[in-house]
């Protein structure tokens, strides 16, 4: 019983979340989403250097955001950085592992003539979603 009472003395003592436990956590995914959505107006919008500053900031407050580092990858590629979009998206193939995304990545490798690589990717985005047509054009 007495471990019991620890605990629930040290719930209390902390507002409730453990001490081991981040509340900045909302506040950083909150503050990297907001960087996001700036990225992308500025991609969109065609300024396309200032959105990688919003993308960059945007991982630096929050590394395990899928979209940021997506749309990081995007605004690279379009800056005509291929190995830097490549690296961001397979990072974010890491963290979240998405037919789509891997077919981005094996559609970037095809590009820039690393045919090898591109089959590679195709077919790990395959196995992950058999019904991607993108992918089996790619792989192809």
């Amino acid at each position: 019983m007495r471990p019991f009472l620890y605990l629930l003395l040290l719930l209390l003592a902390t507002g409730c979340t453990l001490p081991f436990s981040s509340k900045s956590t909302l506040e950083q995914t909150g503050k990297c989403r907001e960087l996001t959505h700036l990225g992308v107006s500025s991609m969109e919008a065609g300024r396309i250097d200032e959105a990688i500053v919003h993308l960059k900031a945007a991982k630096k407050v929050y590394p395990y955001d899928v979209e940021a580092r997506r749309q990081l990858g995007e605004a690279l590629w379009r800056k005509g950085d291929a190995q830097g979009a490549i690296k961001e998206l397979q990072e974010a193939v890491k963290l979240r592992k998405e037919g789509a995304d891997i077919t981005r990545v094996a559609e970037m490798f095809l590009t820039i003539r690393q045919f090898q690589l591109a089959k590679e990717a195709a077919l790990d985005a395959i196995d992950v979603e058999p019904e991607n047509g993108k992918a089996w054009a790619v792989k192809a």
